[in-house]
């Protein structure tokens, strides 16, 4: 077996690392809102992450105005709809149910074997959808916004309200800049 690094927890950790990881704490946004210039280079940075195969099945929406974050909130529990209210930008995080088919169309196999991979495709973009979620979150904080994620909500709602039957949705992450403490 090869060697084994030790972790030591209270090792001074670089900034970008406290700020990816140890800064991040319970959300609390300023009503600074995030502009729209940032919420492009945070796409630009979260197209950049790496994936299985290359492929990028998520689709995201960027739920800014007051309107649309009020017809968000009203499909959520009420336990979320406070942070989704506070937050300045809300992305929807969803995948596009086609984009299997779409990946494997690109090298046109034979029918046998484009069957037997189909499966192997489809589990490709599952995964791929959720590192490129988690590929949002971390570029956000490196642009200085805070992201948390809500799992909670009701998908086939937030589905046809936001995406209609171009994606499927996955999970929200609020985003903003922190409250200053």
């Amino acid at each position: 077996m090869g060697s084994v690094v030790p972790l030591h927890p209270r090792a001074p950790a670089p900034p970008p690392l406290d700020q990816l990881f140890r800064a991040a704490a319970p959300v609390r946004f300023s009503a600074r809102p995030v502009p729209r210039a940032t919420l492009d280079e945070l796409f630009a940075l979260v197209s950049l992450g790496p994936s299985g195969a290359e492929g990028s099945a998520a689709r995201y929406v960027f739920i800014v105005s007051p309107a649309a974050r009020a017809r968000l909130s009203r499909l959520l529990p009420e336990a979320a709809r406070g942070s989704v209210e506070a937050a300045p930008a809300c992305a929807l995080v969803g995948y596009d149910d086609g984009f299997a088919e779409l990946l494997m169309g690109r090298s046109a196999p034979a029918p046998h074997w484009r069957q037997s991979r189909l499966q192997l495709v489809r589990e490709t973009a599952a995964r791929n959808r959720a590192l490129q979620g988690a590929w949002l979150i971390i570029a956000a904080r490196t642009l200085g916004l805070e992201a948390a994620p809500l799992a909670e909500f009701d998908g086939a709602a937030v589905t046809k309200e936001f995406l209609g039957d171009v994606a499927t949705a996955q999970f929200l992450c609020v985003l903003g800049y922190p409250e200053a403490p």
